[in-house]
């Protein structure tokens, strides 16, 4: 693919990944049809893109999580799969994280969604403080664990 075909008349270069975008145009006039159309070559052509969407053409709201709408699906692309919920939401991260990141989080796990003393995690895993903190912190930014008043726990979405 030499660019991004947005029409027969407009083929925009790969670089234009690099630039921000904004449609504007009337109600009606295809914003949404031109935004899938840039989004479905940018992921044909594997080029990162990120959407804004203040009115859930592409994402709507389902609950505490936030699901693509049947538009945001295609714009995603063939190879695009939700994330699994529940007990097979732990094992696709613990097929998927890295070693540290999985023996914390399998400890959090067995204790079934109540809180653990971090020197607890450290006693079971063998990890240092600050390696154990690390290991925590990028669990956290995942948001597979969540820190209590008594320690940390796992997040119950990987329970339900």
């Amino acid at each position: 693919m030499k660019g991004l075909r947005l029409a027969d008349d407009l083929v925009l270069p790969r670089e234009a990944v690099t630039q921000t975008f904004g449609i504007l145009a009337v109600r009606g006039a295809g914003k949404s049809n031109a935004a899938a159309v840039l989004a479905e070559q940018m992921a044909g052509a594997q080029l990162p893109f990120v959407v804004v969407d203040p009115v859930g053409t592409w994402w709507q709201a389902a609950g505490t999580q936030i699901q693509a709408t049947a538009a945001g699906i295609v714009a995603l692309g063939a190879t695009f799969e939700p994330l699994p919920t529940g007990h097979a939401l732990w094992e696709w991260w613990r097929a998927r994280l890295p070693l540290g990141e999985r023996r914390v989080l399998e400890v959090l796990v067995a204790a079934g969604g109540v809180a653990v003393e971090r020197e607890a995690v450290s006693a079971e895993t063998g990890y240092k403080r600050s390696s154990r903190d690390t290991y925590l912190q990028r669990l956290a930014a995942r948001r597979l664990v969540v820190a209590a008043r008594d320690g940390v726990a796992a997040t119950g979405k990987l329970f339900g």
